[in-house]
């Protein structure tokens, strides 16, 4: 069989009327459902495709692979490419097209952040006396948020919507303290200002930033940069949302609840969280 090396959808269908029958079904049920075959392992889709987990290898093989599972990884990086061109050149007309488009602007993150960029950023966090969380503009509700959750999670921190009192709370702080600024542009005037501050009080800074050149990088101690490649230019609805940032922020609480999960030597300072305790007397 001549095998086409090119993408994994092009080789099944440019290959389909030499497949088995058996294998023919299993196909058609990829080409037909590529977000979610891209998700699911071979037991999976054998239950899905009415078909064995032995019909499924031999189709991969015959396709060229060396198994289901490479060519369920290279299908991924397919779909990932198409849902980005579709991004470019059509409207997203579905929840499908639009949830998915949303998940691959999520994955792109972790070209970008490292784990131990996370266990850095979950460390400083941890180690903190307060965490003074900033944002400008469009970040103040992504500032909120992080602050919000901490503080659920037992984390001291402080966060406001304008900019005089965040600037008071560091004036008031101290060496011990850690100050986490959001900032896409890494040039908001008032963000800049604060870390300025942050600095003469020689506090720890955490920047959540897109652009690794901006001024706000020469303030940082620790970076999560988020780099949005598949932003929705052209289309009526537009990538503004801070998807990303709301992906770090969980991301950042995962580890930070997680963090032994990692089985890293340094441990987290460990804080009884009294606010779960309190709300828990109000749950069923």
């Amino acid at each position: 069989m001549h095998i086409i090396k090119t993408s994994v959808i092009e080789n099944i269908k440019h290959n389909f009327e030499e497949l088995f029958p058996a294998e023919k079904k299993i196909a058609q049920y990829i080409l037909d459902h590529l977000e979610e075959v891209t998700l699911l392992n071979i037991s999976q889709l054998a239950k899905k495709a009415h078909a064995s987990e032995a019909s499924i290898v031999r189709m991969a093989k015959h396709l060229g692979y060396n198994g289901f599972f490479q060519m369920r990884l290279l299908l991924s990086n397919d779909v990932a490419q198409k849902d980005s061109d579709m991004l470019n050149n059509a409207p997203l007309l579905t929840s499908e097209k639009i949830f998915s488009a949303c998940a691959n602007r999520i994955r792109s993150l972790s070209s970008f952040i490292s784990t131990n960029d996370l266990l850095c950023a979950a460390k400083l966090i941890c180690e903190a006396r307060i965490c003074h969380i900033i944002g400008a503009g469009n970040t103040i509700p992504i500032a909120s948020d992080l602050g919000f959750r901490l503080q659920r999670n037992g984390q001291s921190c402080m966060y406001s919507s304008l900019p005089e009192q965040y600037f008071n709370n560091i004036a008031l702080g101290d060496s011990s303290d850690l100050v986490i600024a959001i900032s896409r542009s890494g040039a908001s005037t008032q963000v800049l200002k604060a870390l300025s501050l942050a600095k003469k009080k020689e506090m720890k800074i955490l920047v959540i930033t897109a652009d690794p050149n901006s001024q706000i990088m020469d303030f940082s101690d620790a970076i999560l940069q988020i780099n949005d490649t598949n932003e929705m230019h052209d289309q009526n609805v537009r990538a503004d949302s801070h998807l990303l940032e709301l992906a770090v922020n969980d991301a950042l609480i995962y580890v930070i609840k997680n963090y032994p999960l990692f089985n890293f030597d340094d441990k987290l300072p460990t804080q009884i969280n009294d606010v779960e305790l309190l709300l828990s007397e109000t749950k069923f």
